[in-house]
């Protein structure tokens, strides 16, 4: 199988374990909304969100993991394979120990963290909260069996596993729903718990190690020590953190200081975690080929798949947002009904706009997890993440649901300026700085200008001929941006089929 064909599958399977994750959002909200009391929705997702918490210390072991087996098995070190999985399986249940420590802190001073939510109205809060946070955390044990299969680029087996029990998980907390959030959340715990027998019996079975004769080879990586596993693990979960702050920690925020409006901001980061999610996990896997260009020190095939990389990133982003002026509103009816539709709708384009803006520098974070230097700009992501916390907090009294969008807009065109100075020389030579600067510096702000601007074109329409011209260049733009995908496609196909 070709480099680019790989790719593709994993890429594929990443986006059926991206799906997997976000179908409850998708596809059960709109039913729960009609089931539960906005209160109690609200609260649900909350949850859902504090939770996702957790699964980032299982996505650090994870991605980790991957890396490590990744070079072990391109070096065939069977050995060396077991005794990555061995650090991943000890950060893991240190991992999980922190976490009961935080959740049960959390669980004893629910009201008083969370002092919008009423005692009297949500008596049972607390205990769907702890259920929900520490089905996450179970998860954390199973991060290293999933590193391994993305290390040995079988993405499939854990995305088959998770749109599976997704699809059992959805049925089960829409059934739930109407007894109680208490046994929606039971529900939640044990068919997640039955996932996680069921991923590590496969690991099992796809792991039984081959006696290799030389285990010594040259380049090999036997003198790997825990230490330096730990080192990485850091740097990941920093790199990540700011993933969280940016969307997890910003809704907690909302949701102590916005609760009223809460429900309609959870639809809308739900819809738009799935967007941005299936274009991260799709991603993902470009890690594997980025580690083979470092280790062949193919400097120029790097340089090139990077910014053709970054540069599709961008096109991506300008056709979602263009498609969502066409066809975003009718959608959102359909999938929640008028009424809250027409208070959703506006959060989630901006909230779309700025966080599909962030993903056109994620190609070169991924050349430093590929070379291992990702500690060395840990400080960046969090600055991001802890400017965009800071400003949302700032906002929310006077803008409400809106001040996330506002805080993530300012952070991503901070940090994006300072990514095309600062980060650039990781991939691209001499000769290719200019035209990353001005994709990284330049592109945020061509998004956010052009993308607002039809925004307000759009509000200004008042009869049928204007909203036909209006209708028609966006097609026309919808076709144009596709051609160009498919363009960069062709390219990095290129560059990979080699």
């Amino acid at each position: 199988m070709s480099g680019f064909n790989r790719l593709i599958k994993n890429a594929i399977s990443n986006v059926i374990n991206g799906f997997s994750n976000v179908i409850l959002g998708i596809i059960i909200s709109p039913l729960l909304i009609k089931i539960l009391s906005i209160n109690d929705f609200a609260i649900w997702s909350l949850a859902l969100q504090v939770g996702a918490f957790f699964s980032l210390i299982g996505f650090t072991g994870q991605l980790s993991v991957a890396r490590y087996v990744t070079l072990a098995k391109a070096q065939q070190n069977e050995l060396q394979v077991r005794r990555v999985i061995n650090f991943g399986l000890i950060i893991s249940l240190l991992g999980v120990l922190v976490s009961v420590t935080v959740l049960c802190f959390s669980y004893y001073n629910f009201y008083e963290i969370f002092n919008a939510i009423k005692q009297e109205d949500s008596p049972f809060a607390p205990v769907v909260f702890f259920i929900v946070s520490l089905s996450f955390i179970l998860g954390l044990i199973t991060s290293s069996y999933n590193g391994y299969f993305t290390g040995v680029e079988k993405n499939e087996i854990p995305a088959y596993i998770n749109l599976t029990s997704r699809i059992i998980l959805g049925v089960g907390i829409y059934l739930s729903a109407r007894n109680s959030m208490l046994t929606m959340a039971c529900v939640f715990l044990l068919i997640n718990i039955f996932s996680y027998i069921i991923t590590y019996l496969l690991y099992r079975k796809a792991s039984v190690l081959k006696t290799i004769g030389n285990t010594q080879a040259k380049n090999s990586i036997s003198n790997f020590k825990f230490s330096e596993f730990v080192n990485y693990c850091l740097g990941v979960f920093i790199f990540n953190l700011s993933t969280f702050l940016i969307v997890n920690l910003n809704s907690v925020l909302i949701g102590k200081f916005a609760f009223k409006e809460y429900a309609y901001y959870a639809l809308s980061i739900t819809l738009v975690t799935a967007v941005v999610g299936f274009l991260n996990a799709a991603i993902t896997p470009v890690l594997q080929p980025l580690i083979k260009m470092v280790h062949r020190d193919d400097k120029n095939s790097l340089d090139r798949f990077v910014f053709l990389l970054s540069q599709t990133l961008l096109y991506l982003s300008f056709f979602i947002l263009i498609a969502n002026f066409c066809i975003g509103k009718y959608v959102m009816e359909l999938w929640v009904g008028y009424d809250v539709a027409i208070r959703t709708y506006p959060i989630f384009s901006f909230l779309l706009l700025t966080n599909l803006t962030r993903l056109i520098g994620s190609p070169l974070g991924l050349v430093y997890l590929a070379k291992g230097k990702q500690n060395e700009i840990m400080y960046l992501p969090l600055l991001e993440g802890v400017v965009s916390v800071v400003l949302t907090y700032v906002f929310v009294s006077k803008y409400g649901i809106y001040a996330s969008a506002i805080s993530l807009a300012i952070s991503t065109a901070l940090i994006m300026l300072i990514y095309s100075f600062k980060l650039i020389g990781i991939s691209a030579q001499e000769g290719s700085r200019l035209r990353y600067r001005l994709l990284l510096a330049g592109g945020p702000l061509v998004l956010f200008t052009v993308i607002l601007s039809f925004m307000k074109v759009k509000m200004n329409i008042t009869d049928g001929t204007e909203y036909i011209l209006f209708s028609t260049s966006m097609f026309v733009l919808l076709v144009l941006t596709a051609i160009f995908i498919l363009k960069n496609t062709i390219k990095i196909k290129h560059i990979l089929g080699r």
